[in-house]
């Protein structure tokens, strides 16, 4: 039987808990989105021992003196559970972000089963870590491991932001993401004869393709690109590939507006759902990073300079004198690209 309207609620935990059942009482409304402020006036072992504490609840609720004669809980805060942090997460974000990353947060939720129903306020390193163990232990690899935390850290800040707990109470950052689980997927660059196909079909795909490998650019970043006479500036994710210059290879250079015109502007689901349909068409099996990995070894076969490759793609320069090859001119690097030769 459904309970009446502002009486509160008796609903179980997931997992296994010594007292799954939560009982719940509405205490306001939220004046932005109108839904209910609820507390927790605590868990039981029993339902019927929850239902106890609702009615005595509901039936002394309007008299302080005979709450406290019967021992109900009125002092507990309010619940904010992990889960509800991140869904809000999501619904903050979802029309800013791309479709895969809201189904990679749904995802960890999934992952993180074990802390979903907790109350953030009480999550501690050793519970969020251990729920992390158990993801490890089912064989996920480190990037999946990766996009938990970053879900945990958008609960976590969430919950700061609206002061569900302290900034001292965000364990995010402490975390272990190893993981001996192996990579499973290989990047494996186009063929010389794969790159031929591409050139032979000369549609609009074909062009967007040839100005991926010879850019060494990620999916997005061409997305949003300044264009010059003779390079591009793009790149965002890292400091080392945040606005590089990358110069313009000759082969491309009659095609490359037409190829920026349609990508600009596109989502990572539009882009890579459209290399994925192009790939199936010339009966290929690539990923898009693997256009980047071209890059690479075509500039390693073709005898580019290594640092070039590097800068060019947005790497550090790692043990390369980085002051040596902080400001080449665009002729230089120009000069090195055009060592790659694709017909």
């Amino acid at each position: 039987m459904k309970n009446p309207n502002g009486f509160g609620t008796v609903t179980k935990l997931k997992g296994t808990r010594r007292k799954p059942w939560i009982v719940k009482v509405t205490i306001g409304y939220d004046k932005k989105t109108g839904k209910q402020k609820q507390k927790s006036l605590g868990t039981f072992e029993t339902r019927p021992e929850a239902m106890k504490q609702l009615v005595l609840y509901n039936a002394t609720k309007e008299n302080e003196e005979l709450m406290k004669s019967v021992n109900i809980n009125t002092t507990n805060k309010e619940v904010h559970t992990f889960k509800e942090c991140v869904l809000a997460v999501i619904e903050r974000d979802k029309d800013k972000k791309s479709k895969k990353w809201e189904q990679t947060r749904r995802h960890s939720l999934k992952l993180l089963s074990d802390i979903v129903d907790k109350d953030i306020a009480t999550l501690d390193l050793f519970t969020i870590q251990d729920s992390f163990n158990k993801v490890r232990a089912d064989g996920k690899s480190k990037s999946t491991l990766t996009a938990c935390k970053v879900t945990c850290n958008f609960a976590f800040e969430y919950a700061v932001m609206h002061k569900y707990i302290g900034p001292l109470d965000n364990y995010v950052q402490y975390i272990d993401t190893t993981s001996d689980a192996e990579r499973k997927i290989i990047h494996t660059p186009f063929t010389k004869e794969e790159i031929s196909l591409v050139i032979k079909d000369n549609s609009l795909m074909s062009k967007v393709v040839l100005v991926y490998i010879l850019t060494g650019c990620r999916t997005m970043e061409l997305s949003n690109v300044t264009r010059y006479e003779d390079h591009i500036v793009c790149g965002s994710k890292t400091k080392n590939g945040r606005n590089r210059k990358i110069p313009i290879h000759s082969y491309i250079e009659p095609f490359i507006d037409e190829a920026l015109k349609y990508l600009n502007g596109k989502s990572y689901d539009g882009i890579s759902g459209a290399f994925e349909r192009y790939m199936n068409k010339l009966n290929l099996k690539h990923t898009m990073h693997d256009t980047r990995n071209t890059f690479a070894t075509l500039g390693k076969e073709n005898d580019m300079k290594l640092s070039v490759i590097k800068k060019i793609m947005g790497h550090s320069l790692g043990d390369i004198t980085e002051d040596i090859y902080t400001h080449e001119s665009i002729e230089y690097l120009k000069k090195e690209i055009e060592k790659i030769q694709v017909s």
